[in-house]
């Protein structure tokens, strides 16, 4: 790596500790599911297997359940988002996504863990109390893992 005075560059030159802090915010990845074909944004097709070329990627279109459950997570949340995964053809209940693990902040001016206002906010203004999780993830060496 070239040598530059920039400290935001020099503080991670040969690094060698894990960490999500290379130049941003310390990160936390969390996993979404919920009962509900994401990938095609129809609740009757589960297969999505046999959705390949016959649906279209539901989850792009801007009204659709992912779209909701981002910008709750955005705007009501106040989660500022690094990585915003997915779902696919093969795992159509699900994504992943990537939050500096320091936003939010109370009225008393304590810090909250990021999870409890991602979830109160799904549950309050989007979903309510059914079949859905937002899951920590951990790096376990081998692979990352949800709690």
């Amino acid at each position: 790596m070239a040598q530059s005075q920039e400290s935001i560059i020099t503080t991670n030159w040969k690094r060698t500790r894990p960490s999500s802090h290379f130049g941003t915010r310390n990160l936390q990845w969390y996993y979404f599911s919920v009962d509900y074909n994401l990938y095609s944004d129809d609740e009757n097709d589960f297969d999505g297997y046999t959705s390949v070329g016959q649906l279209a990627a539901g989850y792009t279109n801007p009204d659709s359940l992912y779209s909701a459950v981002v910008k709750v997570i955005q705007e009501v949340a106040g989660a500022e988002l690094y990585y915003l995964g997915a779902p696919t053809f093969q795992q159509v209940t699900e994504f992943v996504f990537a939050v500096a693990d320091d936003d939010g902040q109370g009225s008393t001016g304590q810090s909250f863990v990021i999870l409890d206002q991602i979830g109160n906010a799904i549950f309050d203004n989007l979903l309510g109390p059914g079949p859905w999780n937002v899951l920590p993830m951990f790096d376990a060496g081998e692979g990352i893992y949800t709690l």
